[in-house]
């Protein structure tokens, strides 16, 4: 930001009719408020909070982690994949795939047994196969995810609260050493 534009936004003045502020205000009488008749303008000065390069850098950093660590969590969960042609109908062939239970739970419950049409026009097979012969664990996923969220969360509010700088790097660098599982 240049300082030109810096020093524009160090202090803004806001003209404010005061008539529109009166509109606002609880009283029945001029008696009460003087002020609540009047048609000029006052200038309202709002000065903006001053920024905290600091903590702003360090909260990307931590976001930064969250999101690899996030990544780190997926290359533990996903399930296996083929990774040619060739593979995938070899994996075919041994059986390495599976249907999926939750995916056939909940077209159980809109499907017609005698009618073919459904499985032709939605494609069935595509959705319901899944690799792998057992289904993914996502009750560990996502309590996994859980635990990395409450992490990622007490060190954000660290680095919001705190205002020692050490204290905030201390904080980023605990979250950067919490092992994914």
């Amino acid at each position: 930001m240049s300082e030109e534009y810096a020093k524009k936004l160090e202090t803004w003045n806001w003209l404010v009719p005061l008539d529109l502020m009166a509109q606002k205000m609880p009283c029945k009488t001029k008696k009460e408020h003087p002020m609540a008749t009047a048609t000029s303008t006052a200038a309202i000065t709002v000065t903006p909070a001053p920024v905290d390069e600091a903590k702003k850098y360090l909260l990307c950093r931590l976001d930064g982690l969250f999101l690899d660590k996030d990544r780190e969590l997926d290359k533990i969960y996903a399930p296996p994949h083929p990774k040619s042609a060739k593979e995938a109908l070899k994996w075919l062939q041994d059986g390495n795939f599976h249907v999926s239970k939750r995916f056939m739970k909940s077209m159980d419950a809109g499907i017609d047994e005698d009618d073919d049409s459904y499985f032709d026009k939605y494609e069935f097979m595509n959705y319901g196969i899944q690799w792998g012969k057992t289904e993914p664990d996502y009750k560990a996923r996502n309590a996994s995810k859980e635990k990395l969220t409450a992490a990622h969360q007490k060190a954000k509010d660290e680095i919001q609260v705190l205002t020692d700088e050490t204290a905030r790097l201390e904080a980023l660098r605990k979250f950067e050493s919490y092992k994914v599982q």
